[in-house]
């Protein structure tokens, strides 16, 4: 979802518009603009993405659009007048492209917060719980890093998968290391090893299955890759998945954990 795609539309319809420095009163302030494109946007993407057949209905979408107005207390005449003034004096139609960008991000990490909230609240048999974005660049270093607590939805016993791609690596050999630190009065650390050239899979993934006598209290794990100065490594498709504990599974899965037996220094 990207707003700046709308801007060839305004500066169109800045042609149409006269060159007036002084804002008319009917003209949107720029807060109130940039709100009120940054809802449009959504609830546009929203009709689009949806695959019920109820918003193909052009009629539908309009009255999405005109519910959209309404709560800002805007009508279309006001809106046009706005983009043609804002479409004719550019700074200021930057300054509220800026200030949209910056609304919509924190609307889209509210979102993904309530619904990661909404997710772990369920407790149910997989819930995602990657801290960092999906994607990642190593530039001017080897090491990445990651650390987050747990909370009142792990359950002792709970089993996490880390997945992820690396590009642009040679046959430098990649370490990765997931682990858990646990409540327990030692300071109980342990955890999942891999080391392997890159060579012809790209790919890796961690299971770490926790100790079902201990409650966990921090999951951490990093990335360690021996790297030539100046060249930039991508992570993508980063996942991490908690599910609960499967019976059958957990001595296997135990078996293979390093266990470090006291909190260490990474």
């Amino acid at each position: 979802m990207n707003l700046r795609r709308l801007l060839p539309l305004i500066l169109v319809a800045a042609l149409f518009a006269g060159a007036c420095s002084r804002k008319p009163d009917p003209v949107l302030g720029e807060e109130k603009m940039a709100r009120l494109i940054v809802d449009l946007e959504l609830t546009d993407a929203y009709a689009s993405e949806q695959r019920l057949r109820k918003f193909d209905n052009d009629s539908i979408r309009l009255a999405l659009r005109e519910s959209v107005l309404a709560k800002h207390n805007v009508n279309e005449a006001t809106l046009d007048t706005s983009l043609r003034w804002y479409g004719a004096h550019l700074p200021s139609l930057i300054k509220i492209y800026e200030r949209a960008d910056s609304i919509l991000s924190d609307s889209l990490r509210s979102i993904d917060l309530e619904e990661r909230l909404a997710l772990s609240e369920a407790a149910g048999d997989s819930v995602r719980v990657w801290p960092l974005a999906p994607s990642l660049a190593l530039e001017n270093t080897n090491f990445l890093a990651f650390e987050f607590d747990t909370d009142s939805t792990w359950e002792r016993g709970d089993v996490i998968e880390w997945e992820f791609a690396i590009h642009n690596l040679r046959r430098e050999p990649v370490s990765v290391t997931l682990g858990a630190e646990y409540m327990d009065r030692g300071q109980t650390v342990n955890a999942q090893n891999l080391t392997r050239e890159n060579r012809d899979n790209n790919h890796y993934s961690l299971l770490l299955q926790l100790d079902r006598q201990k409650a966990p209290k921090r999951i951490f794990g990093y990335v360690r890759i021996p790297l030539d100065s100046g060249r930039k490594i991508f992570l993508d498709s980063i996942t991490m998945t908690r599910t609960r504990m499967v019976e059958e599974d957990y001595h296997s899965r135990r078996y293979r954990l390093r266990i470090l037996g006291r909190k260490k220094p990474l």
